[in-house]
């Protein structure tokens, strides 16, 4: 997906940012991106990702040959409740005598 080696460099790097998950549409007009990045930078990479959209779809266009490129849709990868519970649980068990 990042066929711009700068900004997939900036955003490892700065944010240790990682793409989970990629989900399209339907319809096939948007892609939700599922990512994530390091737990303190998670806000800064948000605002990268937000200003870097267009030149992303616009590499990604440039990748595929295509006119015809899915709108981009961040969404950062949280944790469920079930899977913060889960995690609580086993800390308090290794935290125990």
């Amino acid at each position: 997906m990042f066929t711009d080696t700068n900004t997939y460099s900036d955003l490892t790097g700065r944010y240790g940012f990682t793409v989970v998950e990629v989900r399209m549409s339907p319809d096939n007009s948007t892609a939700y991106i599922l990512w994530d990045a390091f737990p303190e930078r998670h806000d800064a990479a948000e605002r990268e990702l937000n200003q870097r959209v267009s030149r992303l779809r616009r590499s990604l266009a440039h990748a595929l040959k295509s006119r015809h490129v899915p709108r981009l849709e961040f969404r950062r990868d949280a944790p469920s409740s079930e899977e913060l519970a889960v995690e609580e649980a086993l800390q308090r068990l290794q935290n125990e005598p």
